[in-house]
């Protein structure tokens, strides 16, 4: 049932903050009701006093969704609704891909992985016009360790993808934005190995949830390879 607003119109001049967040109450209630649930509205109300918007609600990890008591199913719908949103951008990547453009890369990829509680490398392995090919993990670690095999690369990139170029992304649950200490010179020796087999790393992208770096775009490239 429809509960009235008691301010009216008049909330938005009164408190915008309170406003807002009516608002994002009343998406999540429309997008919950497609998800066959019991009390969408209590669910509604919980997230959005725990996320404060539509957006980070959904990309919300399973295990924050569950601290706020969200049922299975909601968990598993949100799952749905931003595999659809990653596929949506990845449709278009093919035609807006290039190394002119890493906010394209930076943008697909903060969608994809930013919301990851673990720390994550992904390779993107494009085509020599620089047209997306395919995506894979690389690796899995834990919330400040990851390492890297450079053989899982080369084998992607060769036996999997006959790529031409290849794209590394980084995700980072900290925030930070920073490359950590060990990593340029495990990067270096993954550039390397690349450049011999003919596939040049052309771009490390880290992301999180507040936004991306490209190290070709802030002026870190190219590495000593």
């Amino acid at each position: 049932m429809h509960r009235p607003d008691p301010f009216g119109p008049a909330r938005k001049h009164l408190c915008p903050g309170l406003a807002l967040l009516a608002d994002t109450r009343a998406r999540l209630v429309r997008i919950l009701s497609a998800a066959a649930v019991p009390e969408i509205e209590a669910l509604a109300d919980r997230l959005a006093a725990r996320f404060g918007s539509v957006t980070e609600a959904v990309w919300a990890s399973p295990a924050a969704l569950e601290a706020v008591d969200i049922p299975e199913p909601v968990i598993a719908y949100f799952g749905i609704l931003k595999e659809t949103a990653v596929w949506m951008d990845e449709e278009c990547l093919p035609k807006r891909l290039c190394l002119d453009a890493p906010e394209a890369v930076g943008a697909y990829c903060r969608k994809a992985l930013a919301g990851e509680e673990a720390k994550q490398c992904w390779g993107l392995f494009l085509n020599r016009r620089m047209a997306l090919l395919g995506k894979e993990r690389l690796a899995l670690g834990s919330v400040d360790h990851i390492k890297i095999y450079r053989r899982e690369i080369a084998k992607d990139a060769l036996l999997k993808y006959n790529a031409s170029r290849i794209i590394l992304v980084l995700n980072d649950p900290s925030g930070d934005l920073v490359l950590p200490d060990e990593f340029p010179s495990s990067f270096t020796e993954i550039g390397r190995t690349m450049n011999l087999l003919g596939i040049p790393l052309v771009d490390i992208i880290l992301v999180a949830r507040e936004g991306w770096r490209s190290l070709k775009q802030d002026g870190c490239w190219p590495p000593a390879f």
